[in-house]
């Protein structure tokens, strides 16, 4: 964990890391001075050309993005949701005080690969298998599991069952045969034949 030097009064860890499709809280500190000031979150190389995208004194949610300011413990959190590469970036907190941009800290995002069992609600620090998403996959699972069984079963019902055939010679005779197939591969074959009786 690293971070920035402590210049005018607000700073950040420099580096964060969030799981592709996941979440991430960045927690901006800053001294009392600023705590009745607007905060602010900066998407940017460069500070003074960076873009805005939440500001504490505005909605404080845009699209994935929210900002919460708790003056009692000077702290500003950011919170990005389902980050995915695009939003690899560098990024600002800042302070505006009439209109002027007076104070800002630095860091820079890296997003991971997207984990099958990545649970967002838990944030970049979660290791453990997200509930929901094992609610869905099991199901899936077993039911995969129920009709390969099936699939399986019904394959040997029919390499296993009698073939009768039926064939007709005219209205003089009616034959029927029967196959049957011994466990040990070997086919026995018996037929009965009907022979019409003559008119009188």
């Amino acid at each position: 964990m690293f971070f920035l030097e402590v210049i005018q009064g607000l700073w950040t860890e420099s580096l964060f890391s969030a799981e592709g499709g996941g979440s991430v809280t960045i927690p901006c500190f800053y001294e009392y001075k600023y705590r009745n000031h607007v905060k602010y979150w900066c998407k940017g190389y460069t500070w003074p050309y960076c873009t805005t995208m939440v500001r504490s004194d505005l909605a404080e949610t845009e699209g994935d993005v929210s900002i919460t300011d708790d003056p009692d413990r000077l702290v500003f959190t950011v919170t990005m949701r389902n980050v995915q590469e695009k939003d690899i970036d560098w990024y600002w907190c800042g302070v505006e005080i009439d209109g002027k941009l007076v104070d800002s800290a630095s860091l820079y995002l890296t997003v991971n690969a997207v984990s099958l069992f990545h649970c967002p609600e838990t944030g970049v620090s979660s290791t453990q298998n997200c509930p929901s998403t094992l609610f869905i996959v099991l199901p899936l699972v077993s039911l995969l599991f129920v009709l390969s069984v099936a699939f399986v079963t019904t394959l040997r019902f029919l390499r296993n069952k009698p073939k009768e055939t039926q064939t007709a010679n005219g209205d003089e005779e009616k034959r029927w045969s029967r196959t049957l197939l011994k466990d040990h591969g070997e086919e026995v074959t018996y037929s009965i034949v009907v022979h019409k009786k003559p008119e009188a």
